[in-house]
């Protein structure tokens, strides 16, 4: 008799990014025996674009929060017991705002959350992107190098990609009101060591966003490097539990 998995993954995009971010982590998970990986759809982009996006950070939280409580009443059916949290930069953030408001609204706690390479919002820079100009941002994602050029140099993909990246500068922005953000769940932290928008101690603001413990593990690469390190990551998502002391590898 085959395995069935026990818990089910969420996983939240970078800035500018959709669901389709994690279509090559979906093919290598599909018949894990361990877990169910479910990249979460952002509205307004990947399998909801047909849909406006949601550039108020509490109705984004409140939708997507929805759409997750609904999904593990259908993993339930299936035998899924427990679920986890993903979430890389600007999807980490997300992420904690959202396993906030299940708690909240849904009584839903994860077993943990992992947030890669994500200022703390208590440690959010104030800045002005989402009122940069079309060009701006254009060239700030490909400074960044995690988009392709073949993407950047097609103008109706570049065009959407401006789009959703201002929606998300716009949300980022109202990351500054979640300072006092707060969830129950154990965090585990990865930092990748050549990272130059998010150090390994930068990271470590995430301490101050949770009643349980932190862990930080440190992987090779560059703020992008995580989707290179699905083995790694993978051994993070089965864990029956957090480990409840900072450490680094």
């Amino acid at each position: 008799m085959n395995q069935q998995p026990h818990r089910v993954i969420y996983a939240f995009p970078h800035a500018g990014a959709s669901s389709e971010i994690y279509a090559p982590w979906l093919r290598q998970l599909q018949n894990d025996p361990e877990l169910r990986f479910q990249p979460v759809n952002i509205p307004g982009r990947g399998r909801f674009s047909r849909e406006n996006g949601i550039e108020n950070l509490n109705m984004l939280a409140e939708r997507l929060a929805e759409d997750i409580a609904n999904d593990f009443i259908l993993q339930r059916a299936q035998g899924v017991s427990d679920w986890a949290t993903f979430g890389h930069s600007f999807g980490g953030v997300l992420s904690i705002i959202v396993t906030e408001k299940l708690a909240n609204k849904y009584q839903m706690h994860p077993a943990f959350s992992v947030i890669s390479a994500s200022v703390a919002p208590s440690a959010q820079p104030e800045d002005t992107r989402h009122q940069w100009p079309d060009e701006k941002i254009l060239a700030k994602v490909r400074s960044d190098n995690g988009t392709p050029e073949s993407i950047l140099n097609e103008p109706a993909f570049a065009r959407r990609l401006v789009t959703q990246m201002r929606t998300d500068y716009i949300l980022r922005h109202q990351f500054l009101t979640r300072c006092d953000l707060k969830v129950s769940q154990p965090l585990i932290l990865i930092a990748a060591d050549n990272d130059a928008h998010v150090t390994p101690l930068m990271l470590q603001a995430w301490r101050n966003h949770t009643h349980a413990q932190c862990e930080q593990i440190t992987i090779k690469g560059d703020h992008f490097a995580v989707y290179q390190h699905l083995e790694r990551v993978r051994s993070v998502l089965v864990r029956q539990k957090a480990c409840l002391k900072m450490s680094a590898v």
